[in-house]
């Protein structure tokens, strides 16, 4: 067994038998050679010449006179034999003088110009990189047995440090390489001709030696701030906001590019240095500087470029405040116009299409600009009293209406119309009004048989149904199941005749809740109609006991037969111009008083049948004296040789437009269903309120309230509702109103 070991002069063992009884003591001295491992007196020296001799060939780019192999073995021997720190010490000695002796080219080269003094560098740092490498893989015993274990700076470490040190750091030489490398920089950015990979090689030469923040980046970002300040501002001030535009988008992607032959480290704020300059500092200034006539001309590629760059600063909600501004203006523009009025929808929907396109082309159809977009169609929508809801439902109701004027638009055209139309009308407060409208001209269309498809008809009330309800929609409902039931109330009735007539009837009967207010006019009608009627109202009252039958003679339509020199002809014409023809069967000529007595019809409505039938496209009468205007002396004749060569003929009524009287009626009407949300909006207000001024009270109505309103209208409320007790007059001020519970 061993019991210890002694290493100090000799080796020293103490054994034990197996029998436990102690033997005498071994004693082995191993002899010290003093020589290292028989390695002669001079080898340090003699092989640190043979390496010395190495180093210097590898740095002059001689030829090295002995094998890999050996020196590698030269150099794993001094190691090996403790002469580590003495050979780290001269290898580092020898780097040293050689980079000092580059130094000095450099130095001495220092008048030359910039980029050849770049080349300078990077020629001198290429080749002690290339030596280094050389140098490292020869001394690699060094580097792992010594360097690495006294946690010394490797050989590759040792020569990076050299060369910041003996070179880089020197003044001249510093100052000359930044200066270059900042000037070939500005080169590149003025698209000069220049080496890029010369740029990539010193840059990461700065990076490896530790120098690149503290020595070059630094003043790198501050020569590109004061380079693009200069450029921005001179494009701003001296060029159109499309080259602006242009010319930043360039720049960021050439910057982002650049960044990947300088330092990637350097990316991010070089980007971030170029958006500071170019686009932060300057965003209101951008938008005032056209961003309205980007819009305006529908360049739909710069906003694009626009929305991308505003998006890199995250500054869009001023791109969006400025949009949503632009739509609001000029959307009032069209609005308040008054003289626009006949082509107000049209460029509406025009307009409507514009902004849609840019929002979903340009501004990647964002929730935040679409939401924009639509409060500000809102708020524009709903800045003119009624117009634009009455301007809608005529819209509407002309693509709807046959007629020789109407182009014929098939099924999907018409939808894309419709949905455009609904887009508007989905902004509009006042849809009531809309509503008022589209049913009047509804029931013309209806009862004149003038409209162009029923299913498109029902389609639209459909739409309407979805947005508003069908407490909305039940009205114009209700119109077609009137049309519905007249067919089947005619056909019981026509079966109920034992002697037809020579009369073909055809009566709409309309629900009075369902259909706008017509006027009754009281006329002489003639005796062969007025029997058939008197037939029918006898036939609907013994079916429907209870109800009133009240005719509206203004809307109905007659299929007259007359006898002309070519033969028989039908005349398709209104109930009025019927009463006038007939007038004619008795004798051809006719003074004014008689056709007034003999019709019943009031001058207004007298004279637009008798302008119809003397001085409109189908002339059956003539007039003496002859002129465009009908006076109470006029005379009409009938025109006996009239002659055409069509078997059917279509008299145009004269179209007047609706007089201001029927539009303040038809407002009144309006007025009257709102009442009931005014006056509700009014209680509770003063309930919560108990004492407010008049002033602050319609104030807060027009907060309330998704319509507009006249004044007059509130204060007819008001003193309906102080009338019913709700509210009274203030004894102190009598513009304040008390609550009264």
């Amino acid at each position: 067994r061993r019991k210890n070991i002694m290493s100090s002069g000799g080796l020293r063992i103490s054994l034990r038998g197996t029998n436990g009884k102690t033997v005498p003591k071994l004693n082995i001295r191993l002899s010290r050679d003093r020589k290292r491992g028989g390695l002669p007196d001079n080898y340090e020296e003699t092989t640190w010449e043979k390496l010395k001799m190495t180093i210097r060939a590898v740095h002059s780019g001689d030829s090295v006179s002995f094998s890999f192999e050996d020196l590698y073995k030269c150099v794993e021997n001094m190691v090996d034999h403790k002469f580590s720190e003495n050979l780290y010490n001269r290898f580092e000695e020898e780097c040293k003088i050689h980079v000092e002796r580059e130094c000095e080219k450099l130095v001495e080269g220092i008048d030359i110009d910039d980029i050849s003094f770049l080349s300078l560098v990077n020629s001198i740092w290429e080749d002690h990189c290339q030596q280094m490498i050389l140098l490292r893989s020869l001394f690699l015993c060094l580097d792992r047995k010594y360097a690495h274990v006294n946690s010394l700076p490797s050989l590759w470490d040792m020569g990076l440090n050299l060369f910041r040190e003996h070179i880089i750091l020197v003044d001249v030489v510093s100052k000359k390489l930044l200066a270059g490398l900042l000037l070939i920089i500005s080169k590149d950015r003025k698209n000069e001709s220049v080496d890029t990979s010369l740029i990539k090689n010193l840059t990461q030469m700065l990076a490896s030696v530790h120098l690149y923040s503290e020595y070059f980046e630094g003043q790198f970002l501050e020569e590109t701030s004061k380079f693009y300040c200069m450029e921005s501002e001179q494009y701003l001030r001296d060029h159109t906001l499309e080259e602006f535009l242009n010319n930043v988008d360039r720049r960021l992607k050439e910057e982002i590019e650049r960044a990947t032959y300088i330092d990637n480290r350097s990316c991010d704020r070089l980007i971030a240095t170029v958006e500071d300059v170019c686009l932060r500092n300057k965003l209101p200034n951008i938008i005032e500087k056209g961003f309205d006539e980007l819009i305006e001309k529908d360049k739909g590629n710069y906003l694009s470029i626009m929305y991308n760059l505003y998006e890199r600063v995250d500054a869009l909600d001023l791109l969006k405040e400025a949009w949503q501004n632009y739509i609001q203006v000029k959307g009032k523009e069209l609005i308040t116009d008054e003289n626009k009025d006949k082509t107000l929808i049209q460029e509406l929907l025009d307009f409507k299409d514009k902004t849609d396109r840019i929002l979903i082309h340009s501004f990647k159809d964002n929730d935040v600009f679409y939401m924009a977009l639509k409060n500000a169609f809102i708020y524009f929508m709903n800045e003119r009293l009624n117009a634009p809801s009455v301007l809608l439902a005529r819209y509407l109701s002309s693509k709807m209406i046959t007629g020789r004027e109407r182009r014929a638009i098939n099924d999907n055209e018409f939808e894309t119309i419709l949905e455009k139309v609904m887009d508007i009308f989905k902004c509009i407060n006042e849809k009531d009004v809309f509503e008022a409208f589209y049913k009047k001209d509804l029931a013309k269309r209806l009862l004149l048989n003038k409209s162009a498809s029923i299913d498109a008809e029902k389609l639209v009330i459909s739409k309407l149904k979805t947005e508003c309800g069908s407490q909305f929609t039940n009205k114009l409902e209700g119109m077609f199941k009137d049309s519905d039931i007249s067919e089947e109330i005619v056909s019981n009735f026509k079966d109920s005749v034992s002697n037809p007539t020579s009369i073909d009837l055809k009566v709409q009967v309309l629900t009075a809740a369902y259909w706008p207010p017509f006027a009754t006019l009281n006329v002489n009608i003639p005796d062969e109609i007025s029997s058939v009627l008197t037939l029918f109202s006898d036939f609907y009252y013994t079916q429907y006991n209870g109800r009133k039958l009240r005719w509206i003679h203004a809307l109905g339509q007659c299929l007259l037969k007359a006898n002309f020199p070519k033969g028989k002809r039908e005349l398709q014409a209104s109930f009025f111009q019927s009463m006038v023809l007939l007038l004619f069967n008795e004798t051809d000529r006719l003074s004014y008083e008689n056709l007034s007595s003999g019709t019943g019809l009031d001058d207004l409505e007298l004279k637009k049948v008798i302008k119809s039938l003397a001085l409109g496209r189908v002339r059956l009468i003539t007039k003496e004296p002859k002129s465009r205007s009908i006076e109470h002396d006029d005379e009409f004749i009938f025109r006996k040789n009239f002659t055409t060569r069509k078997m059917r003929l279509k008299i145009n009524q004269i179209q007047q437009m609706e007089t201001q009287d029927e539009n303040t009626r038809t407002q009144d009407a309006i007025f009257k269903h709102r009442q009931y949300q005014v006056d509700a909006a009014i209680v509770r207000i003063m309930k919560t309120r108990n004492h407010l001024q008049h002033n602050l009270l319609v104030s807060e109505l027009y907060r309330q309230l998704r319509f507009k309103f006249r004044p007059i209208d509130i204060k007819r409320r008001i003193e309906r509702l102080i009338e019913q007790g709700y509210m009274e007059r203030s004894p102190e001020e009598r513009n304040s109103y008390n609550y009264l519970a």
